[in-house]
């Protein structure tokens, strides 16, 4: 399964944001939290 098959994007879901297939989970916010936890176990990336 490739990404095109994972995000999906759906007008009546979220406001049309790509999502996770089946799933309420956008990707801003996989996107936002991957940067967290990247910046806390690396501060000196910030």
């Amino acid at each position: 399964m490739n990404h095109k098959e994972r995000i999906v994007c759906d007008p009546n879901v979220m406001l049309g944001k790509p999502i996770v297939k089946s799933t309420r989970i956008t990707v801003e916010v996989i996107l936002r939290k991957t940067i967290f936890l990247l910046l806390s176990i690396m501060p000196l990336l910030y």
